[in-house]
């Protein structure tokens, strides 16, 4: 019987991990080793930070209409498109709308300059009904948020 709940245990353990794992690298990994951004381009980087609840909640987020990935809690996404305004946005999430328990949210636009990189965090306000907000946010900033998330993992 000790043997059988051990063994459980340890299985349990190894889907943890495994689960755990299916996230990207860090944003401090990512930045050594990310592609250079093309002439002509710039670099947006979208994150959710930690601790943002309501936890299951993937914030989908859409560049310019087009999706471009979804942000569970302690990740962050990034896309390279051409310089110029984009409009930064996260659709409804249909199992919170359906039941009226998620606002539209507020786009933002974010002018991109070329060869640069910049940041967009995104907050959930819980109060009934939730409500996802999108910020633009400083260099300086974005790095010490960052610091600790992972790339979220593709669709």
């Amino acid at each position: 019987m000790r043997h059988a709940l051990r063994l459980s245990a340890a299985l349990l353990l190894l889907l943890i991990a495994a689960c755990a794992g299916q996230n990207g690298p860090k944003y401090p990994d990512f930045v050594a080793s990310a592609p250079p951004i093309a002439a002509g381009q710039a670099r947006l980087v979208v994150y959710r930070p930690l601790f943002t609840e309501p936890q299951d909640l993937r914030a989908q987020i859409t560049v310019d209409g087009a999706a471009v990935g979804a942000l569970p809690m302690g990740t962050y996404l990034w896309v390279d498109r051409r310089a110029g305004v984009h409009r930064i946005d996260s659709p409804l999430w249909p199992a919170y709308s359906a039941f009226g328990e998620q606002l539209r949210t507020t786009p933002i636009e974010v002018d991109l300059a070329p060869g640069t990189t910049s940041f967009v965090s995104v907050s959930l306000l819980t109060m009934a009904p939730v409500r996802v907000s999108l910020a633009p946010v400083s260099a300086s900033q974005a790095r010490g948020d960052l610091a600790a998330l992972e790339m979220a993992p593709p669709e």
